[in-house]
């Protein structure tokens, strides 16, 4: 279990400000580290034996040294900061099963394309996959994507009228900024606009993995990411438009809240469970995590004066195994806060409010352990689930810091 303490030291808001021109120099050189330890980052075994569950960033946030390195390559500061990103193993060629752990980041100049006409001169690098090494052959889950093992470049272009990606592999440790002619095979792309919370300034910078729902694309992985004003699915080859996207538990509960409207303020996934005689199983659990609208706003003060709420953890039917008896979740909302006690100490709840047959209304709080990383910049303010050897933690945006939440 995680210690209820922040991982490593970091400067007060008044030093942060000054050295906010240095630090992402500085956290490319040393791989996002906040020692001069930068081991590489192993798999983990699951209790009881089985195939490694694995994460891509350690307890201590540092990001798995070869990924890092790839990332300096790139000079993209959007891959040590876990909100950007998401890492997870995708579905396998089976809806129990998994496919190795993949990571993806984007771009670190994704906000600067406004709109469509940012993709029209040619397709630009919006984001990079790393598919973790293994000796079986790739899922053909992955593979319909046009992923690789190893390291993989996204790009995104509207051509004729509609967008298009293209998945290719990485040359030379770095991604070119532009494909050369002739372009490859592209993926279809599914773009979408919110009616709700229109325009560029509503979507945040981020990538995240998806999941297709009917027929033929039930649970596959897609790709997706900021793409101007709009957000992005990837889909797997031979997925046409339009396409069956897995709506989030979450769709439609608050319409009136851009952090549940527009996608990459949150992330929504099938839970693991880990399965009798070891290993890990894919459940029919689906769930999302939703930071609140105004995560990016609430300082450090308001976080040194009382808990604040910080994001949802929404069940839309009963949670079950380790979500039910060790996080203590139940269906329905599910309030993640926090609070700062000291620059080392932060510390976390998750609280359900319920009525009683008798009508009193209740709150059960459990405490949550929480590690917290500062960045020193400001971040996008959002929330997604983490994946490690025993649970789905949570990543939560912190006043100018990420806070890794974690069950019990």
């Amino acid at each position: 279990m995680l210690k209820n303490h922040r991982a490593c030291g970091g400067p007060r808001r008044a030093s942060r400000r000054l050295l906010r021109t240095l630090l992402p120099l500085i956290g490319l050189i040393v791989g996002g580290a906040c020692t001069t330890d930068n081991s590489p980052v192993t798999s983990i075994s699951p209790p009881g034996g089985g195939p490694p569950q694995f994460s891509f960033y350690n307890a201590q946030h540092d990001l798995l040294q070869n990924v890092a390195a790839f990332c300096f390559n790139l000079q993209w500061n959007t891959c040590l900061r876990p909100e950007y990103t998401d890492d997870q193993a995708l579905m396998g060629e089976n809806k129990q099963t998994y496919g190795p752990p993949a990571f993806i980041a984007p771009a670190e100049n994704l906000d600067s394309f406004t709109g469509d006409n940012s993709f029209q001169a040619a397709p630009v690098l919006v984001a990079y996959v790393h598919v973790l090494l293994d000796a079986a052959p790739l899922p053909s889950t992955y593979t319909d994507l046009k992923l690789n093992y190893g390291d993989n470049c996204v790009y995104l272009g509207h051509l004729n009228g509609s967008f298009k990606s293209f998945v290719v592999p990485a040359q030379n440790a770095t991604c070119a900024p532009t494909l050369p002619n002739p372009l490859p095979t592209p993926l279809n792309v599914q773009a979408i606009a919110s009616a709700a919370f229109p325009g560029h300034g509503n979507i945040p910078p981020v990538a995240r993995f998806h999941e297709g729902q009917k027929g033929q694309s039930a649970g596959v992985p897609f790709l997706g990411m900021k793409c101007g004003d709009k957000w992005c699915l990837v889909l797997a080859d031979g997925q046409g438009q339009p396409v069956s996207e897995w709506k989030p538990p979450h769709d439609g509960v608050h319409n009136n809240r851009r952090s549940w409207a527009v996608y990459g303020w949150n992330d929504s996934q099938h839970l693991a469970i880990r399965k009798q005689g070891g290993g890990l199983d894919r459940s029919s659990m689906r769930v999302s995590v939703v930071a609140v609208p105004n995560l990016g706003n609430i300082t450090e003060a308001q976080y040194t004066q009382d808990f604040q709420h910080v994001a949802t953890v929404y069940w839309s039917g009963s949670p079950s195994d380790k979500y039910r008896d060790n996080w203590h979740y139940k269906k329905g909302h599910n309030e993640v806060y926090l609070k700062r006690v000291t620059d080392q100490d932060w510390r976390g709840e998750i609280r359900h409010v319920r009525q009683m047959p008798w009508g009193d209304w209740v709150t059960s709080i459990t405490p949550v352990p929480v590690v917290r990383r500062d960045h020193g910049v400001p971040l996008p303010g959002t929330a997604r689930f983490l994946w490690t050897a025993t649970d789905e933690d949570l990543w939560i945006a912190c006043e100018e810091g990420c806070c890794r939440v974690a069950g019990q």
